[in-house]
This record gives C-alpha cells, sequence and structure tokens, in this order.
C-alpha cells in the first residue's frame, strides 16, 4: 500500500538535499584552505 506522502516526507528530502550542497561547499572552502 503506498502511504501518502505528508509534508513531513517533503522536509526531511528538503533537508537532505539542502545538507548535501552544503557538504559540497564545505569540501570547496576546504580545499582552498
Amino acid at each position: 500500500m503506498r502511504r501518502r506522502r505528508s509534508i513531513f516526507d517533503l522536509f526531511d528530502e528538503l533537508f537532505r538535499e539542502i545538507e548535501e550542497e552544503m557538504n559540497e561547499f564545505i569540501r570547496r572552502w576546504e580545499g582552498y584552505g
């Protein structure tokens, strides 16, 4: 049975993407340092 996606699922996905972007950004900065 497929569960309907809740607002929390959307936020979870969003935060996961943001976290990945931040990690990428930090790695790039550390490369300059």
